[in-house]
């Protein structure tokens, strides 16, 4: 069992909770939420025991009962949401968006659904920075976004820290690295991993903050295996997921 009293206290969580809901992409149409909500109240996939994250559990008091989580990212954001007096209950693994509307086939489980007392729904989609910017989180989120429209449920892709596609695309950027990034994706159409640590050693790239900030500005994604950068395809944009 997990105590939450001492991680973060009403006010501040309040705070954050608010950031997250002004940053969340909510459809027009909202009618349905109420009718429907109560049909997922329950997990419908069991914890993935290879996970490379931190895999727990604890009792939620606001809930009434056990919440289960796949990484410390995770935990710190459900922590928020147990703690806000905003968030009338969340559920972890809630939804499964079927194969007929993803782009590779397979069924997708977003990571929570929270409902406000206002009577809102959304999806958080719990990633690390840089997976932001992965290809497939890119295409699950878009195409995620678009099936719950119909439930009037909103989606948004967050971290720990509350960092949205909002607050990256407006940040500014080096210039350097992204005029020799840029004009490296230019000429060769991708940059694999021997380009990029080039670029990188050309100008001292600070954080991967950094480089998710260029890569959102300019519709940008990645490949992890292998590591290869290119332009988002048509139809896909970090737009949408910007108010």
């Amino acid at each position: 069992r997990m105590n939450f009293l001492n991680k973060e206290d009403e006010k501040s969580s309040n705070v954050k909770f608010v950031k997250i809901f002004n940053d969340t992409i909510f459809p027009k149409d909202q009618s349905m939420v109420t009718s429907q909500i109560n049909g997922f109240k329950e997990r419908v996939r069991d914890i993935n025991k290879y996970s490379k994250g931190k895999i727990g559990n604890y009792y939620s008091q606001k809930c009434k009962k056990n919440i289960f989580y796949e990484s410390e990212e995770e935990l710190k954001v459900f922590n928020l949401l147990e703690k806000s007096t905003m968030v009338s209950w969340y559920q972890e693994q809630p939804i499964r968006i079927p194969k007929e509307y993803m782009f590779n086939g397979f069924n997708y489980v977003p990571d929570v659904l929270v409902f406000t007392n206002e009577n809102k729904g959304f999806v958080l989609e719990i990633k690390n920075i840089l997976d932001y910017v992965l290809n497939e989180t890119v295409k699950k989120g878009i195409c995620a976004k678009k099936y719950l429209e119909k439930f009037g449920i909103g989606y948004q892709i967050t971290n720990s820290r509350l960092i949205s596609f909002k607050d990256l695309y407006a940040e500014k950027i080096d210039k350097k690295f992204e005029e020799i990034f840029l004009n490296t994706l230019d000429k060769n159409n991708y940059i694999n991993y021997e380009m990029f640590l080039q670029i990188k050693n050309k100008t001292e790239l600070s954080s991967s903050i950094s480089l998710t900030k260029i890569m959102i500005q300019n519709d940008l994604s990645f490949e992890r295996y292998p590591f290869i950068i290119k332009k988002l395809e048509k139809g896909f944009s970090y737009k949408q997921f910007i108010k």
